[in-house]
């Protein structure tokens, strides 16, 4: 501390010293790094932002790395909550235990406040009063401090020819967002919204790299020679929770609840992997592939799956018809 005294030419203040609670049953406490300081009567704050130095240091590395870590403040993450979108049906919400891990682990990645009973007691409540016999998507979103806010709506029938198209836009593998399910998707609300208006059920994107990643509301699995591959994680796609379904049931993690068939909604690849021993992997997929395969299929919680009819180019021409 004398040294540090000697050297620096202001006081440090509440920089890189304890903040803590103590009493006799528990302490907590925490060095205040990235900590700001707030003047109530000048209505003005400080924050105390550092770099570790060593002997090889050099200087314009360290400065750009003390900007690098103010940015939480200079420019802050545009406001989000987490997001979870699940199917409910005959009684009860289909791969709900996947859905709150999922939000689990995406809450404690983003320093959400996350309460298991009080997220279960919410959907629970409001599943009570909704038709057995009918299915319902429910929406369910997350804020920081934990404020649960629940939309339901039923869900008709998909009978219309599931055409895809292909975005323009390229999304960024690097972008953490991509791996976790939150409202801060402007990108596959704009191009969803687009595709729509054309008529399209989904639209489709490759990362930067030119691979293939998922749709905007699905991942994407393609069947070519009795095998359904579907991208890797780290080509930026979220893992969502049916797709994991899909590779738990190909590794006989979970048993096989209901007999899916695409007659009523099931799953198509489900009974292809369970009745003629289809495998199921991960791999990079370019353009040439999804175009060649013999099947593209679409899936998420609460479609399940659904085969692709026709795959269309950004300016809205045929590439390919599916049988």
């Amino acid at each position: 501390m004398e040294i540090i005294h000697e050297l620096e030419k202001e006081r440090r203040g509440i920089y890189t010293g304890l903040i803590g609670i103590f009493n006799n049953q528990r302490s907590i406490a925490n060095v205040a790094i990235r900590t700001i300081e707030i003047d109530n009567q000048s209505k003005s704050g400080e924050l105390g932002i550092g770099s570790g130095i060593v002997w090889d240091s050099q200087p314009e590395n360290e400065y750009e790395e003390v900007l690098l870590k103010s940015k939480f403040l200079t420019e802050p993450t545009k406001y989000f909550e987490l997001l979870e979108t699940m199917l409910y049906e005959n009684g009860e919400i289909f791969l709900l235990n996947y859905h709150l891990r999922r939000l689990k682990d995406t809450a404690n990645y983003f320093l959400f406040l996350f309460n298991e009973t009080a997220i279960k007691n919410e959907l629970f409540n409001s599943i009570e009063s909704l038709d057995k016999s009918k299915s319902y998507k429910i929406r369910l979103t997350l804020s920081k401090w934990g404020s649960i806010n629940l939309r339901i709506e039923e869900i008709k029938k998909e009978t219309a020819i599931i055409d895809i198209i292909i975005s323009d836009e390229k999304i960024n593998s690097k972008d953490k967002y991509q791996y976790f399910k939150t409202t801060n998707r402007q990108l596959y609300d704009t191009e969803f919204r687009k595709a729509k208006d054309k008529g399209f059920f989904e639209v489709v994107f490759f990362n930067q790299n030119g691979y293939l990643a998922e749709g905007a509301i699905t991942n994407i699995f393609i069947e070519v020679n009795n095998t359904f591959y579907t991208p890797r994680i780290e080509d930026g796609i979220l893992n969502g929770c049916f797709r994991q379904f899909v590779f738990d049931n190909f590794n006989r993690k979970v048993p096989l609840k209901n007999n899916f068939n695409q007659a009523d909604n099931g799953s198509h690849i489900l009974k292809n992997i369970y009745q003629n021993n289809f495998r199921v992997d991960e791999k990079e997929i370019t353009f040439e592939e999804i175009i060649n395969s013999e099947r593209i299929i679409l899936v998420n919680a609460v479609r399940k799956d659904l085969l692709v009819n026709g795959i269309f180019d950004s300016k809205g021409n045929l590439i390919r018809k599916f049988n």
